[in-house]
């Protein structure tokens, strides 16, 4: 009968061979999640002619992961949220329950992405109907130079705060 010792040592030290030649594995993700309730107040012409109160509350959940490649993924999500613009001289509001996830991807050349699935805020008032919004899918790409491209954006996509707003909330 034929030893078994060697036979494991011939085994064992091979696969401990190849796993010191495969490349390191990556950090495990960070993952946080927690209520916020952010509140901010743009004062008269910086987005209308009169004050403009912000203030978004739910949960929002963020994974941030290194990958192998050295590009940071960081992952943000929200659930049962609310996004508000109100003018505290009227009293006038808009709302919106947001869901989605966005995704920022970070590279080691400085160069960043944006990527937006899913997203799904809809502003709309009483006898208007729809105002503004952003929802589907959207695509980003910004340059170490400062330059900026929308690569690919499905849906409806609002840019800046339209006047549409403004005149919602007066």
């Amino acid at each position: 009968m034929r030893p078994i010792r060697p036979l494991l040592t011939a085994v064992v030290v091979p696969a401990g061979a190849l796993a010191l030649a495969l490349p390191a594995a990556a950090a495990p993700p960070q993952h946080s999640s927690g209520y916020i309730d952010d509140t901010k107040t743009f004062a008269a012409g910086s987005l209308c002619s009169f004050p403009v109160v912000r203030r978004m509350y739910g949960i929002e959940s963020e994974t941030v992961k290194t990958m192998h490649d050295g590009t940071v993924r960081d992952r943000a999500y929200v659930e049962d949220f609310t996004y508000t613009l109100s003018n505290p001289l009227t009293g006038e509001m808009v709302s919106s329950k947001e869901g989605g996830q966005f995704t920022i991807f970070e590279y080691a050349d400085g160069t960043v992405q944006v990527l937006i699935t899913g997203n799904d805020a809809v502003f709309t008032s009483p006898h208007t109907g729809f105002i503004a919004g952003q929802n589907g899918y959207y695509l980003e790409t910004d340059l170490p130079d400062g330059t900026a491209t929308v690569d690919k954006a499905t849906g409806h996509f609002d840019t800046g705060f339209d006047q549409a707003l403004c005149d919602a909330l007066s």
